[in-house]
């Protein structure tokens, strides 16, 4: 579980480009951005590693109570968290809407190939 500030990985304001920016390739990744309504509490699971990228608001995720280790990060705007693969609760904190972007590092398999 790795959190940071955006500003330790990029020098421009954070915005969907700035984010698709930072992940080239582009086939590479599947770059995702979601709005969440204020107080959304969400059960989910993922597969792959997964970097949120928190435009506004804030935002919780804890991991089941099964999982070893459990793990659970505050995000707020500006901030970047790195999520394990494994189920999760996500949670919309406070009454203001969430902006993030998910950016998942896509298997070789699946990437699509550049245009010649």
């Amino acid at each position: 579980m790795k959190r940071q500030s955006w500003t330790e990985l990029s020098s421009e304001p954070m915005s969907v480009d700035a984010i698709r920016r930072l992940y080239v390739p582009a086939e590479k990744y599947r770059i995702s951005p979601n709005t969440y309504e204020a107080r959304t509490c969400l059960p989910g699971i993922l597969g792959l590693e997964c970097v949120v990228h928190v435009l506004s608001g804030r935002c919780q995720y804890r991991s089941d109570a099964d999982a070893a280790p459990a793990w659970s990060v505050t995000l707020e705007a500006g901030e970047v968290g790195t999520l394990p693969p494994g189920r999760y609760t996500f949670q919309v904190l406070d009454d203001m809407p969430v902006r993030l972007v998910d950016v998942f590092e896509l298997p070789e398999k699946v990437r699509r190939k550049p245009k010649a």
